[in-house]
């Protein structure tokens, strides 16, 4: 579990680091203020990463990776075992049942506007602007992005976005 001290994650590696239900486990403190907590690899691996399981928490998977210590963050600092649960000393506990748990639910995401659920005002403009970049980096045509971006609007928004805002959305899209 990585704690990123860029999004609350200084504040979460604190907090976790309290709770009575997380277990002792090899645990660094990164040179930005977060932290790293390694636990035993579920039965069936993990085979995404997660970002902002919890404010400030990610989780990596097979194929994640983080800085190990004694690396130099860019703030000067160095990234340090915390004393006691250095691997060599400490074993890796499993996995915590609350953070198995959190980890089976699905990911919250913007792309309702791919699945046919209706977007909501509030998330309109996220869904889709993240939908735009998507068609963009598949290799969409401007063009074809906007007619999606239209049809999406109209069909899948409540309300639909005006066309103002459609606009400033391409804009940011091409960008």
């Amino acid at each position: 579990m990585d704690i990123d001290p860029r999004s609350g994650g200084q504040k979460s590696f604190k907090k976790l680091r309290r709770r009575a239900d997380l277990p002792q486990t090899a645990t660094v403190e990164t040179g930005g203020g977060g932290g790293h907590y390694y636990f035993l690899c579920p039965a069936a691996p993990l085979s995404k990463s997660r970002s902002s399981l919890l404010p400030g928490i990610d989780v990596k998977a097979e194929g994640g990776y983080v800085i190990a210590p004694p690396s130099l963050h860019k703030s000067g600092t160095r990234y340090r075992w915390l004393p006691g649960l250095t691997p060599d000393k400490k074993k890796l506990a499993p996995l915590p049942i609350w953070l198995r748990e959190r980890l089976s639910q699905p990911k919250k995401s913007s792309r309702a506007a791919t699945d046919g659920q209706l977007i909501l005002n509030g998330q309109r403009n996220n869904t889709l602007t993240a939908l735009a970049g998507r068609l963009r980096r598949s290799g969409l045509t401007p063009g074809e992005i906007e007619a999606a971006r239209i049809s999406v609007n109209e069909e899948r928004c409540d309300p639909p976005l005006p066309e103002s805002e459609i606009q400033n959305i391409a804009r940011s899209a091409e960008n």
